[in-house]
């Protein structure tokens, strides 16, 4: 069956985290399951299912889930030599902040400006820089009365900062957060430097102006 079409065999890793995988031999898009599922039905005219993430194997015979692992296991890495440098440079600037071990996570946080709410710096997962004051009490209603009171003078906030903010109330979700952003991505390690003085200054800036 593959020996009548080579493309049959082949497939590509895409950024769609739904169906990542797009087939060669017809051009559309499936999740690991569903492909390995939909080739078994066709080569064979009979359905079954899959766990797709260990069906499928690259030219080493790793799958994807162990892929996945390796990769997810060199994210943390650099996440943490990341958080490692920036603490060094923190220390400098603000040294109560920075006596911490730094996390193998996209994100760290400290102290906020107010109780219930955490400076946080972050590399969100849908790529860019972020620093926030993420707000969470433990109880939404309380969350977002603080958060309502902010964003009343959020003009008065703004003009001080010299900067737009963005405020995100998360109706759905039980914390709120107002943030200033940028472009990055963890992986520019030539730019990592630059990172950092983004996020200490604007987090020390944010810091400052929600401090009562």
């Amino acid at each position: 069956w593959i020996a009548e079409e080579p493309n049959r065999a082949k497939t590509t890793w895409t950024s769609d985290h739904t169906k990542p995988l797009r087939w060669a031999a017809d051009g559309r898009s499936y999740s690991p399951s569903g492909l390995a599922r939909h080739i078994f039905r066709e080569a064979t005219g009979e359905d079954r299912n899959f766990q797709g993430t260990v069906w499928w194997v690259d030219d080493q015979g790793r799958n994807i889930a162990q892929l996945a692992a390796g990769i997810q296991s060199g994210v943390k890495a650099l996440y943490e030599e990341y958080w490692s440098n920036f603490l060094q440079q923190m220390a400098v600037r603000v040294p109560d902040l920075a006596t911490r071990k730094p996390p193998p996570e996209n994100w760290m946080a400290f102290a906020g400006p107010i109780p219930g709410a955490r400076l946080a710096f972050a590399f969100p997962k849908d790529s860019g820089l972020r620093v926030e004051i993420y707000i969470d009490t433990g109880d939404q209603a309380e969350n977002e009365k603080i958060f309502d009171g902010f964003h009343a003078e959020r003009q008065t906030f703004e003009e001080k900062l010299g900067e737009q903010l963005g405020w995100q109330r998360l109706d759905t979700k039980r914390a709120c957060r107002i943030y200033l952003a940028c472009e990055g991505t963890i992986s520019n390690r030539d730019q990592w430097n630059t990172y950092i003085d983004w996020m200490l200054t604007n987090g020390l800036k944010l810091q400052d102006a929600f401090t009562p």
